[in-house]
This record gives C-alpha cells, structure tokens and sequence, in this order.
C-alpha cells in the first residue's frame, strides 16, 4: 500500500445531486477498492508490531546476557536503540495508516447514506406522491416502472427508425 492521497479520497467522498448517478455506479467499486487498502494495511500493521516485539526480545536477550541489570536499566537501552525505535517508529505509521482507512470506510458507509437521502429526495421533486408520504407498494412499484420506461426509451431512440 502506498501514500494515501487525500485528495483523490476526498474527491471519492464527495457526492452532489449533479453526481448522483456517478456516486451510485462507484459506491461498490470505492469500498472493495478503501476496503482491500485497509485490509492490506492490518496485515502491515500486525507484520510491524510482531516485528517490534522481536527485536524489543532480542535486545532484552543481549542486554540480559551481558551481566546483572534491572528492569528499569534494560527497558531504557532497549526503548534508546535505534533498531527498536526505527521498528516503533514503523509501527507507529502502519497504524496510522490503519486508522485513516478505517475513517475512509466509515465516511463511505455516510456517503452510502447521503446518496440514499438525495435519490430520496430527488425522485420526491419528480414524484409528488412520494413527497407526501402516500406511498404504498404499488405506487413506489409504479414509480420504477416509470423510471425503468424513461431509461429504455433512451437506450432505444437511437434505434427508432432503423431497419433491419
């Protein structure tokens, strides 16, 4: 996993009326794609952290050996070394990494949200009935039917005209 680009995710994030149909068609695409980055950066994260351990073990293991020491002594030379503060520091930026994807993954669950709200919102302004709140099963059913109509049409004007 690399950088994350903050711009890109804000722009993924972003939905307005005029965008509707984009947001909708990419919702999937943008957790499975948010989705694997995170999973990809637990698996980084959880390699780091054994990582960390080991070498705080092995530093115990050395300073150990080499003669009568306290908890206290050993724990300041083991948290001084460079190995272990190069693998904390590497830990520390994997779970970084890790907690901004999981607040990518929950401003996509609002973002499914806000999507659900403004297609609400806009068949209410095509449908009166809707805004009324008199929407029983076979209004809402006649409502797709009408939106399922107007879509086919577009796809076969084109074709109006032409022979076979």
């Amino acid at each position: 996993m690399g950088k994350i680009d903050k711009e890109k995710v804000k722009k993924d994030l972003t939905v307005s009326t005029n965008t509707l149909d984009n947001a909708v068609d990419q919702q999937a695409g943008l957790v499975w794609y948010y989705g694997e980055q995170w999973a990809e950066a637990e698996k980084k994260m959880k390699d780091a952290k054994l990582d960390l351990e080991l070498v705080e073990a092995q530093l115990k293991n050395h300073y150990y050996a080499q003669g009568k020491i306290t908890v206290d002594q050993m724990n300041a030379l083991v948290t001084a070394d460079q190995s272990y503060v190069d693998a904390s520091e590497k830990y520390i930026q994997t779970k970084y990494d890790v907690d901004l994807l999981y607040m990518i993954m929950k401003a996509l669950d609002h973002k499914k949200d806000s999507v659900n709200n403004k297609v609400k919102m806009f068949l209410a302004e095509l449908y009166p009935e809707i805004k009324q709140g008199m929407v029983d099963e076979s209004a809402f059913r006649k409502v797709q039917a009408e939106i399922a109509h107007k879509e086919m049409k577009k796809v076969i004007r084109p074709f109006k005209g032409v022979k076979k």
